[in-house]
């Protein structure tokens, strides 16, 4: 499982993760009605099959798109406490080189 939980800079922010395997950068983007989220492999690999993300006010997670380069993994959104819980039914192996993006509607 990997989470974010944004107090500061929710519209737009960009900063360094690290994983027990791997590590690079996580984006996110704040639009009107959506949250959009991304992962960036830069060195090893990421393996999930929960993301968390916390969700800005307005906006309540009916939907989500996975995405991890032309695949588009079998997943649930569920929200509880104000986060988007989304639950990968397979695990996904994030390798270098590719982005892991997630769109919260």
């Amino acid at each position: 499982m990997i989470g974010f939980a944004l107090r500061l800079g929710q519209q737009k922010f960009k900063a360094a993760f690290t994983a027990a395997e791997g590590c690079g950068t996580f984006r996110q983007k704040q639009a009107k009605d959506s949250l959009e989220a991304a992962l960036d492999l830069k060195y090893g690999t990421v393996k999930l099959v929960t993301i968390r993300l916390a969700l800005p006010v307005g906006i309540t997670a009916k939907f989500a798109k996975v995405q991890l380069g032309r695949r588009s993994p079998d997943h649930t959104v569920t929200v509880k406490d104000g986060t988007a819980i989304v639950t990968l039914q397979e695990p996904v192996v994030v390798p270098v080189g590719q982005t892991l993006s997630i769109v919260v509607k």
